[in-house]
């Protein structure tokens, strides 16, 4: 069974140096391909490291994307495979083959609150509006907004749109 073990390490191994090495490939690639018209050494360096940056951030977002769809693509198939739920807090075994078992693990359950609820049943309770707004009121944070990055394709001047 160690043989087996062994030879399963091996092969995703090779396969994470292969991928690796075809990124690096496309990263160099890409890399060599900023040009910038001569201007001072700090100009360059700063256009050469933001260009570098751009080129890393396109593509492990394009990875990214692909590896995180199939990996929840994955799961959707695994749990389709069986009828066994997974238990808060716990490990359950699904099912194995002779080189893998498939486990699931459910972090404990917690509890929430919907805010518009909880005002509807103290109001409910006799609690005054001006009250609940008030406490609303010193309640409410304001939360940034979620950023999202974006790096496109620049033909001659115009922007090319591609998918990430």
């Amino acid at each position: 069974m160690q043989n087996e073990h062994n030879k399963v390490v091996k092969l995703i191994s090779d396969m994470t140096a292969d991928v690796a090495d075809v990124v690096d490939k496309a990263y160099n690639d890409l890399s060599n391909m900023f040009d910038i018209d001569d201007r001072d050494n700090v100009t360059v360096e700063t256009a050469y490291n933001r260009h570098n940056a751009m080129v890393w951030h396109k593509l492990s977002s394009v990875l990214g994307t692909k590896y995180k769809k199939a990996a929840d693509d994955s799961k959707k198939h695994l749990d389709s495979l069986s009828t066994k739920e997974s238990i808060p807090n716990d490990t359950v075994y699904i099912f194995d083959s002779n080189v893998f078992l498939y486990s699931k693990k459910q972090n404990r359950s917690s509890s929430s609150i919907v805010v518009k609820d909880l005002i509807t049943e103290l109001s409910r309770l006799g609690v005054e509006k001006s009250v609940l707004d008030e406490a609303v009121s010193k309640a409410t944070t304001e939360r940034r907004g979620n950023v999202y990055y974006n790096v496109e394709i620049l033909d001659g001047h115009n922007v090319v749109n591609i998918e990430s």
